[in-house]
């Protein structure tokens, strides 16, 4: 089984992120407050993400090592935030045999909140109704999200931000189920269209390293698993994007 694994495009939180990193008259303490303030918890594309999902549409579309699997189907999963949903989106409507599924095990590290006067709020995030309204001619909800349960809910689980410690345990239960779609060989083709941060988790997780990994907007990491063993093809590649159009490295500083 392949894993196809991209970082979402763009977002208003990442021209943010920018913006604050590059200030040179005030301390690093006081960026990371400037940004947090700043900061939504469920951003939509910059104009430059959105181009860099046309991008990574026509990027893919003539990669020889995924002529193969454009013919055949593929699950597409996504988190619940916009930010990669808007990023699959023109994806999906290029490549007719892959569905999208709106996965709310995929949220990015921290989870749904902002930060007002020093203060972290969280927010419950969409329910699965305004999801479909907004994104259900291209997305599919999971189980847990079109079940009577989540009715009227927001999709996030915690009362608080996320810990580093219980996004660990996340992406370990991520890494099991992975190795069971594997075991299952029910898809050749398995596409995530996630977060960087998460990006970092999952990969630490499948490949046993305590590496740090970056990604850019849209870059792309695939991976291979036989047997339970995990080979990484390629990472962070990301051809598609040149000069302002690559994005992300501004992260750099808190990736995990």
């Amino acid at each position: 089984m392949r894993v196809l694994l991209v970082r979402h495009a763009q977002s208003t939180n990442n021209v943010a992120a920018y913006e604050e990193r590059s200030r040179t008259d005030i301390c690093t303490a006081e960026i990371e407050r400037s940004f947090e303030s700043r900061r939504v918890h469920d951003p939509a594309l910059s104009v430059v993400g959105e181009q860099q999902a046309e991008a990574l549409v026509r990027s893919l579309l003539f990669d020889p090592e995924l002529a193969f699997y454009l013919d055949h189907p593929a699950p597409v999963h996504c988190s619940p935030m916009r930010r990669t949903l808007l990023t699959a989106s023109p994806l999906l409507a290029a490549v007719p045999h892959w569905r999208g599924m709106i996965d709310e095990r995929v949220y990015e590290v921290g989870g749904s909140y902002l930060c007002r006067g020093g203060v972290e709020v969280v927010e419950a995030g969409a329910t699965p109704e305004a999801l479909s309204c907004e994104f259900g001619s291209q997305f599919e909800l999971s189980a847990a999200l079109s079940s009577p349960a989540a009715a009227g809910k927001g999709w996030y689980p915690l009362d608080h931000r996320e810990t580093r410690e219980e996004a660990t345990q996340r992406v370990e239960q991520l890494a099991s189920w992975l190795a069971e779609v594997e075991v299952e060989g029910t898809t050749p083709l398995l596409v995530m269209v996630i977060h960087g941060d998460l990006l970092g988790y999952l990969l630490r997780a499948l490949l046993g390293t305590k590496a740090r990994f970056l990604h850019y907007n849209t870059a792309c990491t695939s991976l291979e698993c036989a047997g339970g063993r995990w080979t990484m093809l390629y990472q962070n590649r990301c051809e598609h994007l040149s000069g302002a159009d690559r994005t992300g490295a501004e992260m750099l500083s808190v990736v995990s």
